[in-house]
């Protein structure tokens, strides 16, 4: 990037991570500058360095196109943008957080969808996901999608809404903050620092008569208490949480004060995700063998990595999905087929999940994808 100015950089970095479909640009401060990432199948791979500076030049614009206080440096800052790139004005949510060494930004790209998104295909194929959709036509209850930060949850909550948007459905959001525009959705932002809370939006948004109601993500107690109220209220409820399975979503819960009789009576089902590498079909390779669901045996593959996959033996994810149920698997409180050593497990196919023949047909790799949800969860 020699020669070139902070605009033109920093253009060429947010169109090569478009052009990608990359979810997250991290820009970090080290001694030679600002270190740029690229998160990629749950990993950071390094793209370029902004020197001097010019470095501080980027991070001065993005600050001051996100609305930050640009002279401010020792508090962490949220902000959103909207950018041409590609073709397309992309929105994206920067956040900022002061270090030793100066302010981290991390660029949360919320990517224009098209019909030829792979990943449309992932999820509708996957029984567990269809299970979860069946879910979603009911009339009232709560439903909880979980897992830990970069495992997929927001991407399936605006599946289910955009679902609903599209059955002409009345759906109402409340999101702190709004990170994607829905057509044919009444999207609220919650706004604590003017008293726009869950709890004083809640019953605002129940006045409109809604068929359903979605909830970002429940960080705390307001939240937590408003998303089962509105359930008890006899509104359909969903809404991601940070969590590793059913058993820690429950505790958290219990933690917030929610009575063990009210979450009992709403909570329908949680959605429990990870997201794990696909192979890239140009340099994979067997190495094994592995067993599927069924019983029966078939290889099992690796990636060396290869220019089409730029050397990472990956090319996109794969979401992996468990469904507790209610009625199957109540009480809620006592899970203890679901814990975090659980998930490599699956993926190694001792619980018997159907998603574990992608393994067998060469499609994610065992160890690799084990690494990744360890490393989720460490």
């Amino acid at each position: 990037m020699e020669g070139q100015g902070p605009v033109q950089a920093l253009q060429q970095v947010l169109e090569r991570a478009v052009a990608g479909r990359v979810p997250d640009v991290h820009v970090e401060p080290d001694e030679a500058g600002w270190r740029v990432q690229f998160r990629r199948e749950g990993r950071l791979w390094r793209v370029t360095t902004w020197h001097g500076r010019m470095g501080q030049e980027i991070v001065r614009r993005v600050k001051l196109l996100s609305r930050m206080d640009i002279s401010e440096k020792r508090i962490p800052q949220d902000g959103q943008l909207q950018l041409p790139v590609g073709g397309n004005v992309c929105h994206m949510r920067v956040a900022t957080l002061p270090t030793v060494k100066g302010e981290r930004l991390v660029i949360r790209i919320h990517h224009v969808r098209t019909g030829e998104d792979p990943s449309e295909s992932d999820f509708g194929d996957d029984p567990v996901w269809r299970r979860w959709l069946a879910w979603t036509e009911s009339a009232h209850g709560l439903l909880l999608i979980a897992g830990p930060t970069g495992s997929g949850k927001t991407t399936s909550l605006y599946r289910v809404v955009r679902r609903w948007a599209a059955e002409h459905r009345c759906v109402v959001t409340l999101e702190d903050p709004v990170e994607q525009h829905v057509e044919g959705v009444h999207q609220v932002e919650v706004q604590t620092g003017r008293g726009w809370t869950y709890r004083r939006l809640l019953p605002a948004c129940l006045r409109q008569d809604p068929n359903a109601v979605a909830i970002g993500e429940i960080r705390d107690e307001d939240a937590a208490r408003a998303a089962v109220q509105a359930a008890l209220a006899g509104c359909l409820v969903v809404a991601t949480v940070h969590g590793a399975g059913p058993a820690e979503v429950w505790s958290r819960f219990r933690q917030w004060g929610v009575p063990e009789g009210e979450l009992e009576s709403t909570l329908l089902a949680i959605l429990s995700q990870r997201l794990v590498g696909r192979l890239c079909s140009h340099c994979r390779r067997r190495s094994g063998t592995v067993r599927g669901s069924g019983g029966q045996a078939g290889f099992a593959w690796t990636a060396i990595g290869c220019d089409a996959c730029q050397g990472r033996g990956i090319a996109g994810v794969l979401p992996l999905f468990h469904l507790s149920e209610q009625g199957r698997d109540r009480p809620w409180s006592i899970s203890p087929d679901w814990e975090e050593s659980a998930w490599p497990r699956m993926i190694k196919g001792e619980l018997g999940e159907p998603w574990c023949e992608s393994l067998v047909g060469g499609v994610a790799s065992v160890s690799m994808s084990t690494a990744s949800v360890g490393a989720e969860e460490g």
